[in-house]
């Protein structure tokens, strides 16, 4: 009965954060949450697929404007039907490196906010 307990209490995180990963191992180095990414390609090197992401804020927006059709934004003018209401808040650049490790290991997703590694997800394997 305590095997079965230890074995289950050891595995909690497992179910808890099953594929984010607090660190990656690039060859023999060891890249963690809160690292810079110059310092990430200089251990890792080139990914193989990065792409860049952003996320709004809408709540709590103190400034508010119009976008039209075409994404641009209008903070002042005459509303008509190529000009939606929308409100103009905080936008967070989020870059998105993948590191493909081989057919053999999981490939990583790594996140950059500002600049800063925040979070690191497991995939599925390599090719």
């Amino acid at each position: 009965m305590k095997l079965i307990f230890k074995v289950l209490l050891a595995s909690i995180p497992i179910w808890i954060f099953p594929a984010q990963v607090l660190a990656l191992r690039c060859g023999h180095r060891i890249i963690d949450i809160g690292d810079r990414k110059s310092k990430v390609y200089i251990r890792c090197g080139d990914p193989v697929f990065v792409e860049t992401r952003e996320r709004r804020f809408p709540k709590n927006c103190g400034e508010r404007g119009y976008i039209n059709d075409f994404g641009g934004n209008y903070n002042r003018g005459k509303h008509d039907k190529n000009v939606l209401f929308f409100p103009i808040c905080h936008v967070e650049i989020i870059e998105v490196w993948t590191y493909n490790f081989g057919s053999h290991k999981f490939m990583r997703e790594l996140l950059f906010r500002e600049g800063i590694l925040f979070k690191i997800n497991l995939l599925e394997y390599g090719y």
